[in-house]
């Protein structure tokens, strides 16, 4: 398939793919505003907490669905060796066996109660994952989408209508939610098997040859897994120190600001990946990936710079977003009232988490250059840790927690782009960065003073100046068709 056709086939995906997205992150919205409320700070915090370690459970896949997409990426599904997938799925099937009922031992010794009940939850989660982790990447490699959509499209549904049915009955408890929410994935992993029976069952090659497979896969994917590990682990950071120092109550309080963060970020991936007419997805750089695999290699740095210079744009109108959020915590969420002071420092993180999720992750792994970043990725978790625990243990203070998590994340994200730029060529336009500093900057002070009158006129002063002094590139990306 040659570029044009890989585009047009691109295109074609790009409106079902937003729409599901779109939808996705309306319930995001919506959860992410009724949950807090109705669960209040402490609840909340234990339910986030719950959230935040399920968020890395996939780590005991032993990256095995990333170097399924390394090397099938690309693949058209017919052509897949299906006989020697389902060997390393054997294999796969009886570590999940033994590493589900070792942890789930390990947790049963916890002290506290509510903390012991969500590691155990936690440690039969495994297996559902996992699985779903495989599935997907799978049927992702060889450009199907449509599953991937559908999927994640039943799995928000149905938690939604699970959690709303929970609070109509006056169950807000912290448990009563987790364990909903696990039901909810067993019978969506159910569904994935279902999907995934070709490559999943059936005739496979000797266990000889699926231990081979599943390590070879193991040795090259655990790169990418560590990496995007480490990666989704740096913004999150601060959020640990939190939890490890503070009560449920003020955990609970920091973790929906991070949650109204993470909608932000959401919202920009799908509709950056919207503008280019590629894809679009909660994890976008998922979808972008087998994108990219399908383009010659000198195809991609010019669609770095389209990606780029969206992401950037749909990051400064989604700022506008501090409005309406302000204006529910201070009239509906008043036990949320104290976010309100470090909150606009952490939505000025949204540019640097919006491009390394949407941008550095897929570029890195289309130019094979996962080590690379596993190592950049190690050092900044490592410099993300050192410096918010530092701050929080001399200022004993949420904000400079807020404060260090987005200023180390900024300077990140520039060092692994100038990383990038150095290895595979290209102009790295400072001109642009100073442009993403200062709408940055404007947006921090703007919102700063607490009022949001002045923050409409400040950063929508900004705002303004910007759409007139680069009106030509603007007004281009509105007529460019790709």
């Amino acid at each position: 398939m040659n570029d044009n056709e890989t585009i047009r086939t691109g295109t074609k995906k790009v409106v079902i793919t937003v729409f599901t997205q779109a939808v996705i992150l309306a319930l995001s919205f919506i959860t992410g505003f009724i949950l807090p409320k109705i669960m209040g700070p402490e609840e909340f915090g234990y339910w986030q907490i719950y959230l935040f370690y399920l968020g890395y459970l996939n780590l005991f896949g032993l990256g095995l669905n990333d170097g399924i997409g390394l090397f099938y990426g690309g693949y058209e599904y017919e052509r897949l060796p299906f006989q020697r997938i389902r060997a390393s799925m054997r294999v796969f099937f009886i570590y999940l066996i033994i590493v589900t009922v070792a942890l789930f031992a390990a947790v049963s010794f916890a002290r506290d109660p509510t903390r012991q009940e969500i590691y155990q939850v936690l440690a039969l989660s495994v297996p559902s994952i996992c699985l779903q982790c495989i599935v997907l990447t799978v049927f992702l490699s060889v450009g199907k989408t449509g599953v991937y959509n559908v999927v994640n499209l039943l799995l928000k549904v149905l938690a939604t209508v699970a959690y709303v049915l929970l609070l109509s009955f006056h169950l807000s408890r912290s448990e009563d939610v987790m364990l909903a929410d696990f039901g909810v994935r067993i019978f969506v992993t159910v569904i994935c098997l279902v999907l995934g029976r070709r490559f999943l069952f059936g005739k496979a090659e000797p266990i000889r040859i699926g231990l081979r497979e599943f390590w070879e896969k193991c040795r090259y994917g655990l790169n990418i897994t560590f990496a995007l590990i480490a990666a989704s682990f740096m913004p999150v950071a601060g959020r640990t120190i939190v939890e490890w120092n503070e009560s449920a109550y003020v955990y609970g309080q920091y973790a929906f600001a991070m949650s109204i963060l993470h909608i932000i970020v959401t919202f920009t991936s799908t509709f950056a990946t919207l503008g280019t007419t590629v894809s679009a997805g909660v994890k976008a750089g998922t979808v972008i990936f087998p994108f990219l695999k399908r383009l010659s290699e000198e195809k991609l740095p010019e669609y770095y710079k389209k990606f780029s210079f969206i992401c950037s744009f749909l990051i400064y109108i989604a700022w506008f977003a501090y409005i309406p959020v302000v204006w529910i915590v201070r009239y509906f969420m008043k036990e949320y009232i104290p976010v309100l002071s470090y909150l606009y420092i952490l939505l000025a993180m949204c540019l640097p988490l919006g491009r390394s999720q949407l941008l550095l992750t897929s570029y890195f792994k289309a130019y094979r250059m996962e080590k690379a970043y596993l190592i950049l990725n190690i050092v900044g978790v490592l410099a993300m840790m050192g410096i918010t625990a530092g701050s929080y243990f001399i200022f004993h203070s949420i904000i400079s927690v807020a404060i260090s998590t987005t200023v180390t994340m900024t300077i990140w994200c520039l060092c692994a782009e100038l990383y990038l730029y150095h290895n595979v060529g290209g102009n790295f336009s400072w001109k642009d960065k100073l442009i993403e500093f200062i709408m940055m900057l404007m947006f921090v002070v703007s919102s700063s003073f607490g009022s949001l009158v002045l923050f409409i006129l400040i950063y929508g002063l900004s705002f303004g100046c910007l759409l007139l002094l680069d009106r030509k590139r603007y007004l281009q990306l509105l007529k460019e068709k790709i």
